[in-house]
């Protein structure tokens, strides 16, 4: 087992910000293996990653279809 993880409560603080939607957070910061071990933890970050993923994907397309567009 590794160290404790932190909650979205516990982290603010330590960055020095207040985060409006902690639950979002955590759930970004659980890996899919960390959310079989917690009994709270059911769900994980593949749908968020899945979707910054796709996010990321969409802005640089479009910043090199601008930038070069006789390509």
């Amino acid at each position: 087992m590794g160290a404790p993880a932190l909650k979205a409560s516990e982290i603010g603080p330590l960055l020095g910000h207040d985060f409006q939607h902690p639950d979002l957070l955590d759930l970004a910061l659980t890996h899919p293996s960390a959310a079989g071990e917690e009994p709270d933890a059911q769900r994980h970050n593949q749908r968020l990653e899945f979707l910054g993923d796709a996010v990321l994907q969409l802005v640089l397309t479009r910043e090199i279809y601008e930038k070069f567009p006789k390509a």
